[in-house]
């Protein structure tokens, strides 16, 4: 490999279709991923190898090559028992997040894509002055909102945001400065276009979210996704339901449950018999990811 390095010093995309055995495959990732030119692509085909059968292992060591990605979460504290956790600071990057822009699995394929420009933070800004379930001035259960429930961004857009018109979602929350907040990391943005654009207009949309509580983020997916959107919001907490009273077209229904209980999905499943989409955002416990994962994944529609 530092033979084919020296002698094609700029490579945009590598398809691996000759390496037969993982412990090949695992080679190519570590010896070529760097070498790729910003926004290069690396394909592994026949992907874990032959003889799959402690495929269990082989998904540990590759989780273990690309752990790096989900490393650096910010840990968070709390001041005050009644207060939620707050997070002290961003976290800093590492080399897998700066050149790794995402990881897709196929059926026996891998495909592995470089960021365009080096990744160069992780910031999650807060775009809004409104953080709790609220009517007026007060919330659902007629507490008087206080100034500490409108704090300014922890987390503040950094320079080297990108921006990008052709992606609604990140122009909506760029632009937002009041009302309802929305805390996403900027790295989010593009995954939505990806994955979430093909249903924008659509006369007939089932969409999804866990984690609701500011608010701000139902308001994103009824601007860009439109009229034809039927929005579902679930979250833990009982007042999070004023939003149904705080969209006026009538189009969001809110579902207040635990994610990890296997009753509210059925329940849930029999009010929303058509769902085109679902964003977890709520609880970020992997029994809790997995909760929402089962209860879903086979109710999605095709596509």
């Amino acid at each position: 490999w530092a033979k084919f390095r020296s002698q094609v010093p700029h490579l945009d995309v590598l398809v691996v279709a000759g390496a037969l055995t993982y412990k090949e495959q695992q080679e190519v990732l570590t010896e070529m991923l760097e070498h790729l030119r910003p926004g290069g692509i690396l394909i592994v085909e026949a992907f874990p190898g032959e003889h799959s059968s402690d495929m269990e292992d082989k998904m540990r060591q590759l989780y273990s090559y690309f752990r790096g990605l989900h490393e650096g979460i910010p840990k968070c504290y709390t001041k005050d028992q009644k207060k939620k956790s707050v997070c002290a600071t961003s976290p800093q990057l590492n080399r897998m997040q700066a050149i790794v822009e995402s990881i897709h699995f196929y059926p026996w394929m891998l495909v592995v894509e470089k960021t365009a420009q080096l990744r160069d933070n992780l910031n999650a800004p807060r775009h809004g002055t409104i953080w709790l379930p609220i009517k007026g001035d007060v919330t659902l259960n007629n507490e008087k909102a206080k100034g500490t429930d409108y704090t300014a961004p922890r987390w503040h857009d950094p320079p080297s945001i990108r921006l990008d018109p052709s992606n609604l979602f990140l122009e909506f929350f760029i632009s937002k400065k009041e009302g309802q907040g929305v805390w996403k990391p900027l790295h989010y943005f593009p995954a939505y276009k990806r994955y979430l654009a093909k249903f924008i207009g659509r006369p007939d949309f089932h969409f999804a979210e866990i984690g609701i509580y500011s608010g701000g983020s139902l308001e994103m997916w009824r601007t860009v996704f439109g009229q034809g959107l039927h929005l579902y919001g679930i979250d833990l907490a009982e007042i999070t339901k004023v939003y149904e009273q705080l969209d006026p077209t009538g189009r969001t229904r809110i579902f207040i449950g635990d994610q990890v209980n296997r009753s509210f999905w059925e329940h849930f499943r029999r009010e929303v018999p058509h769902l085109d989409a679902l964003v977890e955002d709520g609880g970020h416990k992997w029994e809790q990811q997995r909760g929402a994962l089962d209860g879903v994944l086979d109710h999605l529609g095709p596509g």
